[in-house]
């Protein structure tokens, strides 16, 4: 949908001066959150991050219990996509594309992990060495 001159100033002052969310202004005008966003972006108005005063966030979590968090939920994810595969194997069903895959994705949340918990607590370790474990044997 094309927006006229009127529609981009009020998506505008939406967008700078007020809290409705992005997906709302969208809505009002018919195009997706992603589509407000690129416009603000190809107009140059300030993100959101810098409108409210704050910096957006980027590298790894800033608390240790953030990064054990977050190493939990990739142990738990890497755990369920090995006991998928076993039984994809166990199975038959899968082809060797299937598992080409699967080991790169495995691969990649374990490097993943390896970069969220390198001051671990005892328990991300624990975890750590499990799918260890299960990847080696």
């Amino acid at each position: 949908m094309a927006l006229d001159d009127a529609a981009v100033a009020e998506i505008q002052r939406l967008y700078a001066d007020t809290k409705v969310t992005v997906a709302q202004i969208g809505e009002q005008f018919g195009v997706s959150p992603s589509a407000v966003c690129k416009l603000a972006r190809k107009r140059g108005w300030p993100t959101r991050w810098e409108l409210m005063g704050r910096s957006p966030r980027r590298g790894q979590p800033s608390t240790p219990k953030a990064r054990a968090v977050l190493a939990h939920r990739l142990c738990d994810a890497i755990t369920k996509k090995l006991d998928q595969m076993e039984k994809g194997m166990e199975s038959g069903a899968l082809y060797s594309s299937d598992y080409e895959r699967d080991a790169k994705s495995v691969g990649s949340m374990i490097s993943g992990m390896e970069k969220v918990a390198r001051p671990v607590s005892k328990s991300c370790e624990q975890c750590r060495r499990s799918v260890d474990w299960s990847v080696r044997s």
